[in-house]
């Protein structure tokens, strides 16, 4: 018979008070690992920041099980940055139901950043980057780009002999000023892609692979307007890796959910197959800014 934990359950411990303390424990436990094979969804909600300023919101993840139609089993949340001001954005989760990508915003004084975190189904943290360190990984892991709009100023560096024949304009990803990134989806159970919006660095690549100035035509050492880039962060080994940096927004593949599909009603309701959903002290789940599941 499947153990399912919800509120009626904890009324079945009355019947076993009998039992050994820690088989009551290991009764409780077998339940919950019963809920964390059954495929999960999660969402995301502002809450307050512990001692926080008042009006002062955090990001906060919490996965579940759905255990029947309008009921769900919610498991302990995390919250990315728990001690700043930060917006939800968006989750995702891969199809295989291990891995779930989390996106939030924070501001602060004459600024923002844009972060992305990747936890495991038991929401352990195994990768987060802010847009300015994810524009690093990309600097160093995707190859130049051509950049059409300052080709003309190479071409006449060419004509005056200031730079190589043949020599192409280029600007690197991850560089210059950054201004935001967004995540995207997953490609596959170890790969998600994100865009970063930016002005990179420009520069004319030389046939023979040496680099050359632009900006004393261009007048700026970047392109000179903002641009959005994909790039794919890979696993391997536990390291994340940045590359296949493109114009071009790769298709995410489609996922079908393994259990109900979540999704978000009114006011931030979470719906299971179009039903509304409590947990299991029989609360409505509402206030949600994003959810996906289940997988």
């Amino acid at each position: 018979m499947r153990f399912i934990l919800r509120k009626r359950t904890f009324f079945a411990f009355a019947a076993v008070a009998a039992l050994p303390g820690c088989e009551l424990v290991e009764m409780f436990l077998d339940g919950l690992a019963t809920l964390k094979a059954q495929p999960q969804f999660g969402y995301l909600k502002s809450e307050a920041v512990v001692g926080g300023s008042a009006g002062e919101i955090t990001t906060e993840v919490t996965t579940g099980a759905v255990t029947r139609p309008g009921e769900a089993f919610l498991f302990a949340p995390v919250r990315p940055i728990p001690d700043r001001y930060n917006d939800p954005r968006a989750l995702v989760w891969t199809a295989d139901g291990e891995r779930l990508a989390v996106s939030v915003h924070e501001e602060f004084f004459q600024g923002f950043d844009d972060w992305i975190f990747v936890y495991d189904r038991n929401l352990h943290q195994q990768f987060f980057g802010s847009d300015d360190t994810m524009g690093t990984a990309m600097s160093q892991g995707c190859a130049p780009i051509d950049a059409a709009r300052a080709q003309p100023a190479a071409d006449e560096l060419i004509d005056e002999g200031a730079i190589p024949a043949g020599s192409i304009a280029r600007f690197r990803p991850g560089t210059g000023e950054i201004q935001g990134a967004t995540l995207l989806g997953w490609l596959s159970d170890d790969a998600f892609v994100m865009t970063l919006f930016h002005e990179p660095l420009t520069f004319a690549v030389a046939p023979d692979g040496s680099e050359h100035d632009l900006s004393p035509l261009t007048g700026t050492p970047t392109l000179g307007e903002f641009v959005t880039v994909a790039a794919t962060f890979t696993e391997a080994g536990g390291a994340w890796t940045a590359g296949d940096c493109s114009l071009t927004i790769p298709a995410m593949p489609a996922r079908v959910p393994s259990g109900a599909a979540v999704t978000l009603g009114p006011g931030g309701a979470v719906l299971a197959d179009g039903v509304a959903l409590a947990d299991q002290n029989g609360n409505a789940i509402t206030g949600a800014a994003a959810a996906d599941g289940s997988y």
